[in-house]
């Protein structure tokens, strides 16, 4: 129970800092979506359960930050996991750093994408950008947490 509730006050804690600070140091209009990254770092990793939660509790933080409907960024983030999860980690191996760039840039592509359809606009080049910034700071989070969590059960291509 204890461990739940510091599971939610750090993802809650996380989604405020995102809102609160990183918004604020864009490059470009380009800013690291850390809820994304946890959530798709988690996944990679191997916690399941601990991504849809990420994904649950950060996507409703945002959707109440956001100007669009309510339940779009958490309707995404689960869509994102759940593509990564039956698409991508049935197929290959645990990913490396170089594989999870692309995971991480296709991913935010897609979010991306989904968010201008969704707004009726095209933000030309910032998308590849924000793709590019969220897939950099998603290897360095991925390449921190592949150092303090060990995979018990790497996929192992036959």
């Amino acid at each position: 129970m204890i461990k739940n509730i510091v599971k939610i006050t750090a993802i809650l804690l996380l989604a405020f800092i995102q809102f609160a600070l990183l918004s604020k140091l864009s490059v470009f209009g380009a800013f690291p979506n850390l809820v994304y990254i946890l959530a798709i770092t988690l996944l990679l990793r191997g916690l399941l359960a601990d991504s849809f939660l990420v994904a649950v509790i950060g996507g409703v933080v945002l959707d109440l930050g956001s100007s669009l409907r309510f339940g779009y960024y958490t309707f995404l983030l689960i869509v994102i996991l759940l593509l990564v999860r039956l698409l991508i980690l049935k197929f290959l191996p645990t990913p490396n750093l170089f594989i999870s760039f692309f995971i991480f840039f296709g991913a935010f592509l897609f979010a991306d994408l989904g968010i201008s359809l969704f707004t009726f606009s095209w933000p030309g080049w910032s998308l590849l950008l924000d793709a590019i910034v969220n897939g950099l700071w998603g290897v360095f989070i991925y390449w921190i947490f592949s150092k303090l969590i060990r995979v018990e059960n790497k996929i192992k291509v036959i």
